[in-house]
């Protein structure tokens, strides 16, 4: 695995999760909770591949 592609990802991710709750007006727990969520998911899918 190759850590900063990983980490490039995470803040690519992170952009667009910014533009997108700026654009729908989200709360600031409603973000924190789907980034929980897709962390929580990405490294189920990790486990689940190693």
């Amino acid at each position: 695995m190759d850590i900063g592609k990983i980490k490039n990802t995470i803040d690519g991710v992170g952009r667009k999760v910014n533009g997108f709750a700026a654009y729908h007006n989200f709360d600031q727990w409603q973000i924190w909770l789907a980034i929980a969520l897709v962390i929580a998911l990405v490294t189920l899918i990790l486990i689940v591949i190693c």
